[in-house]
């Protein structure tokens, strides 16, 4: 589909949908993990997918490979300048860097809220403020899809340690949530146009 981004009720969606096979479903859903597989019954390719709010710093190819991207600094410093217009062009840079050697989509920016200071993905996350992190986020995004590389938003949502975090019971209200917990990833794609996310454990 040509109209990628088009508007959610265009019917070309369904021309398309109606066209994917259940069994190429099934393994784009199940096989997905730094990168997204091909499905030949709509055309599409195998796409490269790497990780990192740092940059494009972390591949499942080869342990080795991490060297050849650039490492930012930790996604904090970009929210403590409050300047909108870094966040777009470290998006951007990261866009470039990713296009000129053959990664399609990204696993950041980190928009998840620092909930605690032993959070073991804090360096990956804007801050302890909702609006800042969200526009954060948000003209990250923009940037990376400025350069034709799609953000996957993460973690979503309430990622708060890093170990044990598959059976962790995580605690809030629902006005916390979508006050404080939500509300990075609503900006982000309300405001950055962001068209893919992580999810959390």
């Amino acid at each position: 589909m040509k109209e990628l981004g088009a508007d959610y009720n265009n019917e070309k969606w369904d021309l398309l949908l109606n066209q994917v096979t259940i069994e190429d479903a099934e393994h784009l859903i199940a096989m997905g993990g730094y990168s997204t597989c091909e499905a030949l019954s709509v055309g599409k390719i195998w796409l490269r997918d790497n990780d990192g709010p740092m940059g494009l710093t972390r591949s499942n190819a080869s342990v080795t490979e991490t060297s050849q991207w650039t490492w930012f600094p930790m996604a904090g410093l970009i929210a403590n300048s409050f300047n909108k217009a870094l966040a777009e062009e470290y998006g951007n840079v990261v866009a470039n860097e990713g296009v000129s050697t053959g990664v399609s989509g990204w696993y950041a920016p980190g928009a998840n809220i620092r909930r605690s200071p032993f959070g073991g993905r804090n360096n990956e996350y804007y801050s302890e403020d909702p609006i800042l992190s969200g526009y954060s986020a948000a003209y990250t995004v923009k940037g990376a899809l400025k350069g034709h590389l799609y953000a996957y938003i993460k973690h979503f949502a309430l990622n708060d340690q890093e170990t044990n975090r598959g059976n962790v019971y995580t605690w809030t209200t629902e006005q916390a949530l979508r006050e404080n917990y939500l509300r990075p990833f609503e900006i982000a794609v309300k405001v950055g146009k962001a068209n893919a996310m992580m999810s959390a454990f």
